[in-house]
């Protein structure tokens, strides 16, 4: 029994030890990406209106940006990327689908606390910001707060909104999605 005892003992310290380091990663990771989306905040507005091709997308590093967005009740401000991978999703919310330009834009980011990790708690009537590359500002309104599975790309991107924006919920399961409309 004694042995029996110990073994559990040393059981659990190994979970413990594995759910911490688990938290530190991602902290880590946390940290990593607000540091990131600042540095390439402070290069976009450096930029010269030459820089920006087509007037929609400006390079910086190894990626294309279309602006930024703000979310003033989150009290964020991100670098949007002009196109979605995992690699890309690491520094900065991504254009997953549509564009601004068509008013179907869906933008998603990690759930990290200084990405979309807070999206959840918005609420409808807020407003969000995407200022493109070229400093147009178009104001959003939430409409929507809702919860879709990871499975259901096709409710994510056939819907009437003007801009979506998403990230994974806590345990991954699931997308916090944000329906948005243009305040006209």
């Amino acid at each position: 029994m004694k042995k029996f005892s110990i073994i559990l003992v040393f059981i659990g310290i190994v979970l413990i030890s594995i759910a911490c380091g688990s938290l530190v990663s991602e902290y880590y990771k946390d940290m990593q990406a607000r540091e990131q989306s600042s540095e390439i905040l402070e290069e976009l507005a450096k930029l010269n209106p030459e820089e920006i091709q087509d007037n929609r997308i400006a390079k910086v590093g190894d990626y294309g940006y279309i602006g930024t967005i703000s979310i003033p009740n989150l009290d964020l401000v991100l670098p949007v990327i002009d196109s979605f991978d995992y690699a890309k999703l690491e520094k900065a919310p991504c254009l997953y689908y549509g564009s601004l330009e068509t008013d179907d834009a869906v933008i998603c980011a990690h759930s990290y606390k200084s990405h979309f990790g807070n999206l959840n708690q918005l609420e409808p009537k807020d407003t969000i910001w995407i200022t493109d590359i070229s400093g147009k500002k178009i104001e959003y309104e939430v409409v929507l707060v809702e919860e879709l599975k990871q499975t259901n790309i096709k409710m994510m991107l056939d819907n009437m909104f003007d801009l979506t924006l998403f990230t994974c919920t806590k345990d991954g399961n699931n997308r916090v999605t944000i329906r948005c409309n243009r305040v006209k």
